[in-house]
């Protein structure tokens, strides 16, 4: 009796547990199938994705289009390190259906040259593309929402990255070890580490006032050019930096920034506060009033204003400028005849060294260092409210003369003849109104070819090869509106891809777009303000640059 008693509790204890199992919701599983092999990829289909990720890639081709769709579902996901350290791979192009790469996918990747995002690409994970130092040049889709940490580490030849409206964040040391230079950062930006271009080479960031890119480059000393002006209520917030402030729109109208007083309205700023680091500039936008005399004032010396509060005309309105000079807090009244308005600002201690900001008051076209052959000379052209005032010489004797050729109401033409023996050098200096000199650039003496003729004397018998040549298609001066694009022929006789680039920063964007045979093609953007101008140079390899023409950005 007492072994049957035992028996039905078993029994009873068995049933209470499989009805509790039926009962309880079951926890949903993921299917991930098995790695299939299909050509040259190794795929699994994953549920929670919705299609395929692509695993690992074993072939050797140099260009690979990577399939939409593979065992019939559609490819969506570049695995982790799916195709990192293919030695063989120089251009990838990415179907439309792929929505994410992953951490790694294409790292070292020593030979890749060229990339096709897909359209509908959302996220490019950490290190996706590290180490792959033959990429010269990216351009992202307006799909992308964000970028992994050292996504682009380490890629060296990386010298542009083309950034859509649309993407949202990027992580930090992103492309640690390019050689940016210029980048242009969206206004959709909400979340960037303040290492984002940590070692990426980038001097100078363009970006909407008062966007998160504008932010960055204040807080991080970067050259800053404004493309036009964000509204406080749309302004982004994340890691790398202020203006802080909340949003101070009332009513149904505009918001306007600063604590106003006298008639409402009278005048506006861009943003309600400021917050910037010791060394660290930053430009002002007074939305209103758009003409009339404005005085500027700091309650104390924290910060400073640039050119004494100079007034620059900007997209949205006017700008001033002004210099972190030392920790603490203040407050810059802006003052119309017909009321004021005050930003509070903060000024935050830097643990780099800091330079006060120079204010040169002129301009040149040419800033970077040039060659010119002996008995050569090369013009230089000065813009400034009193050309009279500009004066340059150089930093070594007998190497070149300087000759003042021409004035203009606003401008001074200067001319550099070299005389000196090939291989010399001398730095060319300017000064304005008396103030101290600046350098601007190296000008070195041409040595080591001939530069015409026939030579004479014994000889070996062999016929040296002869210097490569190289024309442009477009040798006159020439003016592009702002935003403006223009696209040069650069035709060279030994076609090897010749060297392009403008003489002043800042002004232009200069990209190559590719080659035709012998013809090489770049377009330059307007990027600069109106009035602003520069020489553009072009040099086959290994010769000096000569100068092809002068661009101005015109007005209106």
């Amino acid at each position: 009796m007492k072994h049957w008693k035992k028996k039905g509790a078993a029994l009873l204890l068995a049933c209470l547990l499989a009805l509790t199992a039926c009962l309880l919701p079951q926890a949903p599983s993921v299917q991930v199938e098995a790695a299939v092999v299909e050509g040259n990829f190794e795929w699994i289909y994953d549920e929670s994705l919705g299609g395929v990720e692509i695993r690992n890639y074993r072939g050797t081709n140099s260009t690979i289009s990577i399939p939409s769709y593979l065992g019939g579902n559609p490819v969506v996901s570049i695995g982790t390190s799916a195709f990192a350290s293919n030695t063989f791979l120089r251009s990838v192009t990415i179907p439309d259906t792929v929505t994410q790469i992953k951490d790694y996918a294409f790292s070292n990747c020593v030979q890749l040259e060229t990339i096709h995002f897909s359209q509908n690409l959302a996220s490019i994970g950490s290190s996706a593309f590290s180490g792959s130092d033959q990429l010269m040049s990216v351009s992202f889709p307006a799909s992308l929402r964000s970028i992994g940490s050292s996504a682009f580490a380490n890629c060296e030849n990386l010298i542009v990255a083309t950034f859509q409206e649309g993407l949202e964040s990027m992580a930090g040391y992103v492309f640690q070890g390019a050689s940016l230079t210029v980048v242009t950062l969206p206004d959709s930006l909400r979340s960037m580490s303040d290492k984002t271009f940590y070692g990426s080479g980038v001097v100078q960031i363009r970006a909407s006032t008062n966007s998160l890119g504008h932010q960055y480059a204040t807080r991080n000393s970067i050259a800053f050019v404004s493309t036009g002006t964000m509204t406080p209520d749309s302004g982004s917030s994340g890691t790398s930096s202020t203006p802080s402030g909340g949003d101070s729109s009332s009513g149904g109208g505009a918001s306007s920034g600063g604590t106003s007083s006298g008639k409402e309205s009278a005048v506006k700023l861009a943003i309600p506060s400021l917050t910037l680091q010791v060394g660290a500039t930053y430009d002002c936008i007074v939305t209103e009033p758009l003409t009339g005399d404005l005085t500027i004032t700091a309650s104390n010396d924290c910060v400073g204003l640039v050119d004494g509060g100079k007034l620059t005309v900007e997209v949205n309105g006017r700008s001033f400028r002004l210099y972190g000079q030392k920790a603490g807090s203040c407050t810059v009244t802006v003052k119309a005849s017909e009321g004021s308005v005050t930003l509070p600002v903060t000024v935050e201690p830097s643990s780099q060294p800091v330079t006060p900001p120079a204010s040169s008051g002129w301009t040149s076209d040419t800033t970077t260092d040039l060659t010119i052959e002996p008995g050569k000379s090369y013009q230089f052209k000065f813009t400034a409210a009193k050309p009279d005032e500009i004066k340059v010489w150089l930093g070594t004797p007998d190497v070149f003369t300087v000759q003042k050729t021409a004035t203009e109401s606003n401008a001074v033409y200067y001319k550099l003849t070299a005389t000196g023996k090939p291989g010399a050098q001398a730095g060319v200096y300017v000064s304005y109104e008396g103030g101290s000199g600046t350098k601007l650039c190296v000008a070195t003496v041409a040595g080591g070819t001939s530069s015409g003729g026939s030579s004479s004397g014994s000889g070996s018998g062999t016929t040296p090869p002869a210097a490569a040549t190289l024309t442009c298609d477009t040798t006159s001066n020439f003016g592009l509106a702002k935003g403006g694009s223009y696209q040069f022929r650069l035709t060279t006789s030994d076609g090897k891809k010749p060297s392009f680039w403008a003489g002043t920063s800042g002004v232009f964007d200069v990209q190559y777009m590719g080659q035709s045979g012998s013809d090489f093609f770049y377009k330059i953007t307007a990027v600069g303000e109106p009035g602003s101008e520069a020489g553009f140079y072009a040099a086959c390899e290994g010769q000096s640059g000569v100068k092809q023409c002068v661009v101005t950005i015109a007005f209106g």
